[in-house]
């Protein structure tokens, strides 16, 4: 009964439009011309071709219809069809420049770049006006072609005021990113207030390559705490697991006596299911006179430029049990690879695993920022800025503050 009355439903209402169509064809071309926007507006390019196909041979003289015919073949995906019509119009004396910078755009969807290319930089001399509009048209069909270099020169002289900037910023931002190479330095200085005494140090050196399927890294630490320096070598692999979804694998090692785990090893699996993320995994500690484990996972939720992400922390140290809890809130600049992030945490958990006294204490309050800028195109910097008030012995407190600086290069 239910299928009987959609389809008598269905069946009206396509009568209607028939009706509406067959009467708007009666009328002058301007209200013929306005019922074929409506329903290209709604997506029905179909009738809308029908319509304007009419005007178009009622009234061949009319350039206005001819390219809004094209425009619905463009819309419904038709290329081949939207070039035919707008060839005599790209040929004409003058020259619409409506209809070229169309041609332009139907090109580059049936994939002809060379072409693309050479009607932008003839676009140049005739429509000065559109230079913006030319070198992002060109800049795309450029990336294509594998001229990545020549695509970002002319993304670049997009000026902030043009309409497309936005765009062009973001293409750029694609573009950058298919550098396979990072490497990066690092330092972080810990320092303790009230009671005092000397600040810890750790410096870093590390190298990335990554491909489609994983990004393989190393890295070379060096610390210096309680008087004494260590140096530790630590591997990591971020494999690609089925649709959104990979691994961080990590291993450690260290043949100094204090500072850093002789051994480290850790792992965990990360997914991201539309505007979600999702983690779990695990890490372990090998400090010779003790053993860490540590449990962990996060989720996230994205909204626009903004994401809210928490992370739990169950450590496990001489037969008891302790948590953190972490909360960040962070904006991210994606056409220009940025973020800016708020962090705040309570629990025994350090901001960074790397003394082994470090997680002796009882329990502790963390607020930070921290971020990451591109300067230039591949030169990036990450300052992180973290204030703690721990609880290092019962009713003992001090406070601990967390400098540290990254600088990383991609090639």
């Amino acid at each position: 009964m239910k299928k009987r009355i959609l389809f008598c439903w269905a069946g009206l209402i396509g009568g209607l439009i028939f009706c509406a169509a067959l009467s708007a064809q009666r009328q002058d071309p301007d209200s013929v011309m306005a019922l074929a926007q409506k329903l290209a507006a709604g997506e029905d390019y179909k009738t809308a071709i029908s319509l304007v196909t009419k005007l178009n041979e009622d009234h061949p003289e009319n350039l206005d219809y001819k390219l809004y015919l094209a425009r619905l073949y463009y819309w419904s995906k038709d290329y081949p069809r939207a070039l035919e019509h707008l060839m005599p119009l790209t040929i004409s004396e003058p020259v619409l420049a409506e209809a070229y910078d169309l041609a332009i755009q139907v090109e580059y969807q049936l994939e002809h770049y060379p072409v693309v290319i050479e009607k932008c930089r003839k676009g140049h001399s005739l429509f000065p006006a559109g230079i913006p509009f030319y070198h992002f048209q060109e800049a795309m069909a450029l990336e294509k072609t594998g001229e990545d270099r020549e695509a970002v020169r002319l993304l670049d002289q997009i000026p902030k005021s043009a309409n497309n900037h936005r765009d062009a910023q973001y293409l750029k931002t694609q573009i950058l990113r298919k550098e396979k190479n990072t490497l990066a330095a690092g330092y972080l200085n810990t320092s303790f207030y009230n009671p005092g005494f000397a600040p810890w140090h750790l410096a870093h050196l590390e190298y990335f390559h990554r491909n489609r399927s994983i990004a393989l890294g190393g890295r070379l630490n060096y610390g210096h705490l309680f008087g004494s320096d260590a140096v530790q070598v630590e591997a990591d692999a971020y494999p690609r697991v089925g649709k959104g979804g990979y691994l961080y694998l990590n291993a450690g090692y260290s043949g100094a006596d204090r500072i850093f785990p002789r051994y480290r090893l850790a792992g965990e699996y990360y997914q991201d299911i539309n505007r979600y993320n999702f983690s779990i995994g695990g890490r372990y500690l090998d400090f010779r006179v003790q053993k860490v484990q540590l449990l962990t996972g996060s989720a996230a939720i994205n909204f626009g430029e903004w994401k809210f992400g928490y992370r739990n922390y169950l450590l496990h140290l001489e037969s008891e049990w302790f948590v953190s809890h972490v909360l960040n809130l962070r904006r991210s600049l994606e056409r220009r690879e940025s973020y800016i992030q708020l962090d705040l945490q309570y629990g025994g958990t350090p901001y960074y695993f790397f003394a082994s006294d470090a997680f002796s204490r009882i329990s502790a309050w963390r607020a930070g920022i921290n971020g990451m800028f591109r300067m230039g195109n591949h030169v990036f910097i990450q300052p992180v800025i973290m204030y703690e008030r721990e609880e290092y012995i019962p009713d003992t407190y001090r406070n601990r503050f967390n400098f540290q600086w990254i600088i990383l290069k991609r090639f």
